[in-house]
């Protein structure tokens, strides 16, 4: 079991894989840097950055399991209902609540992680919700791609490189990147990974 340090675990894990493996790297890269020692170290720095800046584990779909206190800021009393966010984005399915050691299985749970527990009794302040679900983006190639790029010109830059051009495409690099950083996560990246991001505050 994985526990994160965005309010959930990952049961059925043990370690979080990087979002590519050095392979696909060569393979998108056609082959230009296999021989570079770095590109292990670069796919998961640019992998951890990813995940820090979104806020969650950004992997392909995994068990996943919040256990709260009802007193937990993510979730909020509606009349006889319990509106829950969940820390999640990509939310395929609810697997199980329990509130109390109570299963509870009339609820609704959109895609975004909010969920609503209909017809909930009265809780204490020391009762305890236990939801286990499913989450993580089911079309991974646009993250795969940007760890690529990021991998790519941390590469590039080190070996001096300012621009290059493959057919009709031409990329010159920003004159400011670190040599050697694979970390760093620029604006027009940032608007991509917006849909990624969690939300709200738990």
């Amino acid at each position: 079991m994985i526990l994160t340090s965005w309010g959930y675990s990952l049961p059925d894990a043990t370690t979080l894989a990087d979002i590519i493996t050095e392979t696909e790297f060569n393979t998108m890269t056609a082959g230009r840097y296999a021989n570079d020692s770095r590109i292990s170290t670069g796919i998961a720095a640019a992998s951890q950055a990813l995940r820090n800046y979104c806020g969650w584990h950004l992997a392909t779909s995994m068990n996943c399991k919040v256990k709260w206190n009802v007193r937990n800021r993510g979730i909020i009393r509606s009349g006889a209902d319990l509106l829950v966010q969940l820390p999640a984005r990509f939310v395929s399915s609810v697997t199980s609540i329990n509130i109390d050691n109570e299963p509870f299985t009339n609820f609704f749970a959109d895609t975004n992680g909010m969920l609503t527990i209909f017809n909930v009794g009265p809780l204490s302040k020391q009762s305890v919700i236990e939801i286990a679900y499913i989450a993580g983006v089911m079309d991974t190639s646009g993250i795969k791609q940007l760890v690529a790029d990021m991998v790519t010109l941390g590469l590039a830059k080190s070996y001096g490189v300012t621009s290059e051009a493959a057919g009709g495409v031409s990329i010159t690099y920003n004159s400011n990147w670190t040599n050697g950083s694979f970390d760093r996560i620029f604006e027009n990246n940032a608007a991509l990974l917006n849909p990624y991001r969690l939300e709200g505050v738990f």
